[in-house]
């Protein structure tokens, strides 16, 4: 399995996949993800931040990706990456490689200047907490969302 940094050739893949994450999530319920708003995020990411993709070498092809958009704490003032989605393909979900995405992650940040990585679990996937704290990961706060119109 090699992680590397998306290029414009992977843009289908990781759509496809990111429209799976955000199907399959309570996010679901909140935002619409269909093609062209992820084929715009794609873009947008890449403009400001980095995907980290998951290949396989057999069959050789995309199987997990971590979305990370780079910014400046308003208060602090440090560099840091906010994930917005991390994602692996069921039948590759055997533990390692969600931890190897995240990991990738918080090196590329490091690389990039970045002092901190934030993530986010949703309330209705507690496993995915328990994970992140797993990893280090320690819980600030509690973000809500309400859909107004």
């Amino acid at each position: 399995m090699t992680i590397r940094p998306a290029t414009a050739a992977d843009r289908e893949a990781v759509v496809a996949m990111a429209i799976r994450y955000y199907n399959t999530t309570p996010y679901a319920r909140l935002l619409l993800v269909d093609r062209p708003r992820a084929e715009a995020g794609f873009d947008q990411v890449l403009a400001g931040g980095v995907v980290l993709v998951a290949e396989s070498s057999e069959p050789k092809m995309l199987v997990g990706f971590h979305a990370l958009l780079v910014g400046e704490h308003v208060l602090s003032r440090d560099r840091y990456a906010a994930t917005l989605a991390q994602w692996v393909e069921p039948r590759f979900r055997t533990g390692v490689l969600a931890t190897a995405l995240l990991r990738a992650a918080e090196e590329w940040t490091r690389r990039d200047g970045g002092v901190f990585v934030t993530v986010a679990a949703p309330a209705a996937m507690p496993a995915l907490a328990r994970f992140y704290g797993a990893c280090g990961y320690v819980g600030i706060e509690t973000l809500l969302m309400k859909r107004v119109a």
